[in-house]
C-alpha cells in the first residue's frame, strides 16, 4: 500500500433558502354557495350525519331519562308502602299498650290484663280508660284469682284443719268416709 494521501470527498453546499415560509394566511370564510359542488356534497353529507348522531344522542338520553324515572318510580312506591305499613303497625302497638296500662289502672290483676285489654275499645287515652271504667263496672268489678284453700277435713268429726297431701292423715280420713 502506498502511503499517498486520499483525496476528501466534500459534499456540495445545500441552498438554503434566505426566508422560511410562515403560516399561510387565513383567507374570509366562504359562503357555501360559492364552494365547489364535491365540497358543498361533503359539507351537506357531514350536516346530515352530525344531525343523526344528535337525534340518536337524544333518543338514547330520554330513553334512559323514562328507564331511570320509571325504576325510581316503583322503588319510591315500595319504600312508601313499606313505610306506611310500619307507620300503621306503631300505632296499632301505640294503642295496645294505652290498653293495657288502662287495664292495670283500672286495678284489673296482672294474670287478666292482657285479656282485658283486649276487650277495651277506643283509640285515645282518654276513650280507653273511659272504656276500661265501663266494662270493669258491667262486669262487677275484676278480682284475683281466688287462693286455693287448702283440702280440708269438713266431716262432722274434723276440726278442719288442713290435711297434708301426703301420709297417713290423708289416708285416715278418706277411710273413715268410705267407712273401710
Amino acid at each position: 500500500m502506498t502511503d499517498t494521501p486520499t483525496p476528501a470527498v466534500t459534499a456540495p453546499a445545500a441552498a438554503v433558502p434566505a426566508t422560511v415560509a410562515g403560516p399561510a394566511p387565513v383567507s374570509e370564510p366562504q359562503a357555501v354557495d360559492q364552494l365547489p359542488e364535491w365540497a358543498r356534497t361533503a359539507l351537506t353529507k357531514a350536516n346530515s350525519e352530525a344531525a343523526r348522531y344528535r337525534t340518536e344522542r337524544n333518543d338514547a338520553v330520554n330513553a334512559t331519562k323514562a328507564d331511570l324515572t320509571a325504576a325510581f318510580e316503583t322503588q319510591l312506591a315500595q319504600v312508601t308502602a313499606a313505610h306506611e305499613a310500619t307507620r300503621a303497625d306503631l300505632a296499632k302497638a301505640a294503642v295496645d299498650m294505652l290498653k293495657v296500662q288502662a287495664a292495670l289502672a283500672a286495678d284489673v290483676p296482672a294474670a287478666s290484663a292482657l285479656e282485658f285489654a283486649s276487650l277495651l275499645q277506643g283509640n285515645t287515652p282518654e276513650e280507653i280508660t273511659a272504656h276500661a271504667a265501663k266494662v270493669k263496672a258491667l262486669f262487677g268489678g275484676v278480682t284475683a284469682a281466688a287462693a286455693r284453700t287448702p283440702a280440708v277435713d269438713l266431716s262432722p268429726s274434723g276440726d278442719n284443719n288442713p290435711l297434708a297431701l301426703n301420709g297417713d292423715p290423708l289416708l285416715e280420713s278418706l277411710k273413715n268416709k268410705l267407712g273401710i
